[in-house]
């Protein structure tokens, strides 16, 4: 379960959300974005998982994971799941163990900057 918000954060809205390993951004949907008051920013090229290009707004939203909150860069699809990419599990201090298809937690987040 994720909590996201927008930057003004007047309202959270808590639902479960999927692990895409292969994706770099996360996906929220629009019916999400529009609840919460992200606004959808200029929209990029897309490469999907089947190999088609489309393109999608892209904003900033605040998620929330057990405890820990980062701003992360989301794309707004017309519908469908909460899909979390590394970008946003990276920024969480979170990986995936692919043996038992769980979400780890590190115990300390540590960035690291060039």
């Amino acid at each position: 379960m994720v909590a996201i918000r927008s930057s003004r954060g007047r309202r959270v809205e808590k639902r479960n959300a999927r692990v895409d390993t292969g994706a770099s951004l996360t996906v929220i949907p629009r019916d999400l974005a529009r609840h919460v008051g992200i606004t959808p920013g200029r929209t990029v090229p897309v490469r999907l998982a089947g190999g088609r290009t489309t393109r999608m707004p892209v904003s900033t939203a605040f998620i929330r994971l057990d405890g820990r909150e980062t701003p992360s860069t989301v794309l707004i699809a017309p519908g469908g799941d909460i899909l979390l990419g590394a970008a946003t599990l990276e920024l969480l201090g979170a990986s995936v163990d692919l043996k038992r298809r769980r979400l780890k937690l590190s115990p300390k987040v540590a960035l690291m900057a060039a």
